[in-house]
């Protein structure tokens, strides 16, 4: 996750989330930028500042070998049994 005053970035390794807000005008989250066309060069220098962060605090758990974040596969066989407070509000 990473904040930068006006919009936050959260990240999921579980099929490679990306989530993106306008705290300024979405205080609750409601509306995922992530998406959004007029957002993306938002959304690349938020996770390019992830990364970056990463690499120079060394947390290579983050990241694959190629330095990009890493995605690893969802198993919606568990998360369709799973009860819906170990999802949080995500529905997959």
């Amino acid at each position: 996750m990473a904040f930068d005053g006006r919009y936050k970035y959260c990240y999921s390794e579980s099929g490679g989330i990306e989530e993106l807000y306008d705290l300024k005008k979405d205080k609750n989250e409601l509306r995922n930028l992530s998406k959004n066309r007029s957002c993306k060069n938002k959304l690349k220098s938020m996770r390019t500042y992830v990364i970056e962060w990463c690499k120079k605090n060394r947390d290579s758990n983050m990241l694959d070998n190629k330095g990009k974040l890493k995605i690893s596969k969802i198993d919606v066989k568990y998360f369709r049994k799973a009860p819906e407070k170990v999802l949080g509000w995500r529905k997959y």
